[in-house]
């Protein structure tokens, strides 16, 4: 079963997990990760990082980047934007 798959599939994952594009666009989450924004899952598809996490654009590129250029786990944590400000765009 693919990944987005058993991010979508409702318990499978309890710690909050989500799927990104490289260039930071968020593919899947599961409901935990949607859960700490106050949002479906469905609703974060489509989303840049950028849009969610309080951190820039630019860091998150270049962790996404490193992430993409390593076969091993590259860990950071990202600290989550409220509801409002995660239903705006970037800078707004």
């Amino acid at each position: 079963m693919p990944i987005r798959d058993l991010l979508s599939t409702t318990d499978f994952f309890s710690e909050p997990m989500l799927l990104v594009s490289v260039d930071g666009v968020i593919d899947t989450s599961n409901q935990p990760f949607a859960d700490q924004l106050g949002l479906p899952a469905e609703a974060l598809r489509g989303k840049r990082l950028d849009a969610v996490a309080a951190l820039s654009a630019a860091a998150i590129q270049e962790y996404l980047q490193a992430c993409a250029d390593s076969k091993r786990v590259v860990q950071n944590s990202f600290l989550l934007r409220r509801r409002a400000a995660a239903d705006d765009p970037p800078g707004g």
